[in-house]
């Protein structure tokens, strides 16, 4: 609005400025009196202006006001005369502001507390959370891409010292002479081996301690291209990619002691827990498997009456159309996150959901919908199946209607394999088991797993 109040002003001198010029072109003498004139034109265009720039200046303000009353509660205000108290005022927890960070704000400036020396730490290793930043998934190709970027990095930083001091003697082995000469080339020779040494060596030994500081910012730009941050890429490195850490499944044992450092250390010091783990955790895997496997209090698996009916009734004063705003209703329930929200909505409690046996015809529908979407995007395939969720739509798909999956009980090899991958990658881990069982899927894994595990009853 600004912009276009000046846009006007200098319209109208610009046409002041031409009506001038006309004046001029037409012979007209410019005497005091006409000079007069035209500067009181001057002076009651730039007074329009002024005007309609003061009261676009005081929308503005009360448009702060407005945007700061939503974040923040209303602006206090002294008056003369006392108001009539309403009989209803809006608590201060229901503000837009309340929700947002910094959580401990200075009443005045709005600002949070400085970072203490945790903070700190966390930031420069990032060991906590990613804050502010919508993590992309990292495909295996990028793993990849990455491990080639860092040990590339570290063979150029131990050649780089090498090659310059070559640069250097044979700038010096050109005003050489005699004995000199030949412990230059010498020198040089012995340097060239160095580096040919250096280069023969392979990824691994390339790739120096967790910590070490690389050029972040320079893989990022040419080696990725600037499809991740270097900050992303630093990240993901010192916390799950270095061959120091160990990725492997995590064991009921290693579980039982992370409760009990996690007790020790009152669920905090996650670099100190996962150095006495001692199993090659971080402390970033070890916050992570805790908040997800061993707490008791951070989230609650069975739901409540009390809580379904809640949700319910959130969900029905709450949503606008087909949009449903789970964050903002997670902050009615405690204990539960959004994605809780989401799965407990779609899978159980939506009303328009359909349960029992699928239909020819919604059979017909599920494959069109898998043709046009692929195999993947289940989210998308239950819009064209009206009452079906997405499990169960990928439920129904891969064991009753892809050709290439095997139907019926689990034979003898396939029993053994079964057993045996269990062991190897550790129950509750059915996709990667199933992906070594051919034409067998997760779900069917799972089955029999629970099957041959089962506990006979006993007849008297």
């Amino acid at each position: 609005m600004l912009t276009e109040a000046a846009a006007a002003m200098s319209q109208n001198i610009v046409l002041l400025s031409a009506f001038l010029s006309d004046q001029s072109e037409l012979g007209l003498a410019l005497t005091v009196e006409s000079c007069l004139q035209v500067n009181l034109v001057y002076q009651q265009v730039v007074q329009e202006a002024l005007e309609k720039l003061e009261t676009l200046l005081r929308q503005n303000e009360k448009q702060q006001k407005e945007v700061v009353s939503q974040l923040s509660g209303p602006i206090k205000e002294p008056h003369r005369e006392p108001c009539p108290t309403s009989s209803y005022q809006i608590p201060i927890n229901m503000f837009l502001g309340r929700f947002l960070k910094p959580y401990f704000k200075d009443k005045l400036t709005g600002l949070g507390p400085p970072a203490n020396q945790e903070s700190k730490e966390k930031s420069s290793r990032m060991t906590g959370c990613l804050d502010n930043k919508k993590v992309k998934r990292w495909e295996s190709w990028q793993k990849t891409l990455l491990i080639h970027s860092v040990s590339r990095d570290g063979l150029r930083r131990q050649i780089q010292p090498k090659l310059s001091k070559v640069d250097y003697l044979s700038q010096k082995l050109l005003s050489a002479c005699g004995s000199e000469k030949q412990q230059l080339r010498e020198q040089i020779d012995g340097l060239e081996r160095e580096i040919e040494l250096l280069r023969e060596k392979k990824e691994g030994e390339l790739i120096g301690d967790r910590y070490e500081d690389l050029d972040w910012q320079k893989i990022s730009n040419i080696d990725f291209e600037g499809t991740r941050d270097a900050e992303d890429l630093r990240c993901f490195w010192q916390n799950f990619l270095h061959p120091s850490i160990n990725k492997s499944g995590w064991s009921q044992e290693e579980v039982d002691t992370l409760k009990q450092l996690s007790r020790k250390y009152e669920e905090r010091h996650w670099e100190t827990i996962a150095a006495e783990l001692g199993t090659g955790r971080t402390g970033f895997m070890c916050l992570q498997t805790y908040q997800r496997f061993a707490s008791d209090s951070l989230k609650r698996c069975s739901w409540t009456t009390a809580e379904d009916t809640l949700l319910k009734e959130l969900v029905e004063k709450m949503r606008i159309g087909n949009f449903i705003p789970y964050t903002q209703m997670s902050y009615f329930m405690e204990g539960r996150d959004p994605a809780q929200l989401i799965y407990r909505w779609n899978n159980v409690l939506d009303p328009r959901l359909r349960k029992g046996p699928w239909t020819p015809e919604e059979d017909q529908l599920l494959l069109r919908a898998v043709s046009r979407y692929g195999e993947k995007d289940w989210w998308k395939i239950r819009m064209e199946v009206p009452g079906r969720h997405d499990g169960a739509c990928r439920d129904r798909y891969f064991e009753s209607l892809k050709a290439e999956t095997r139907k019926g009980a689990f034979d003898k090899q396939e029993t053994e394999s079964l057993r045996k991958l269990v062991e190897k990658h550790g129950v509750g881990r059915w996709a990667k088991i199933a992906a070594e069982i051919p034409h067998r899927t997760d779900a069917q894994c799972l089955r029999e797993w629970r099957k041959l595990n089962r506990i006979p009853s006993v007849s008297h």
